[in-house]
């Protein structure tokens, strides 16, 4: 059955005192355990504002938790993100890495000679090969040969040192002490023989006047 909205308005004019009376009766027994929220408190009568309050704070309790708990798993989810991103870089630079370090070897590995030595390469030559590293060579010598690097004044003057004073004081030095050692160990060996004819003579009069 429905109801226009004329008939609304008259019903709540007329029974206006049922919607403004908001005394509230205590229901329930006087207080004893303490378990009824509505009605075992000190106070006899219900409190709507007391309850109101209560179930806000605990809403507001409520929702902390809730903003709590949400933050501690964004945080941590926050966290694991920013792990795997750690890793996935890591694991990109040492790749990177990986991959430079291949490079290198596969660099290194073909610098190195083909044959163990220059033997077996010469061998693995052919004739016209061999002539041509030859005359090569030939013309390098003959080139250097005539065009010879100029050396600045101070190299002269320092090959000139080395030449013409250090070698010569070096040899004279080494000479002087071969001829010392050579003389020592002579020195030592004239000794030790002497004192072995010396030690056999006595030996040989003691013999002698023992058997007297």
């Amino acid at each position: 059955m429905m109801y226009d909205q004329k008939e609304v308005s008259n019903y709540l004019a007329e029974n206006i005192d049922l919607f403004t009376d908001d005394h509230l009766a205590h229901y329930g027994m006087p207080r004893r355990s303490g378990r009824y929220k509505w009605g075992s408190g000190k106070d006899p009568y219900q409190s709507a504002a007391r309850a109101v309050g209560s179930s806000a704070k605990a809403f507001h309790k409520a929702a902390a938790r809730e903003a709590k708990a949400a933050e501690g798993k964004l945080s941590g989810v926050a966290k694991r993100n920013a792990k795997r991103r750690e890793n996935t870089k890591a694991a990109k630079i040492q790749k990177k890495r990986e991959k430079e370090e291949a490079k290198e070897a596969k660099k290194e590995k073909a610098k190195k000679p083909k044959y163990r030595d220059e033997k077996a390469y010469v061998k693995s030559l052919s004739d016209e090969e061999l002539n041509r590293i030859n005359k090569r060579d030939a013309a390098e010598a003959t080139y250097l040969k005539n065009h010879p690097q100029q050396k600045s004044f101070p190299k002269k003057v320092a090959d000139m040192a080395v030449k013409d004073i250090l070698v010569p004081a070096a040899y004279e030095v080494v000479k002087e002490q071969g001829k010392a050692y050579i003389k020592g160990k002579l020195t030592a060996e004239a000794e030790k023989l002497l004192k072995d004819q010396e030690r056999r003579a006595r030996s040989n009069n003691r013999n002698r006047n023992n058997n007297r």
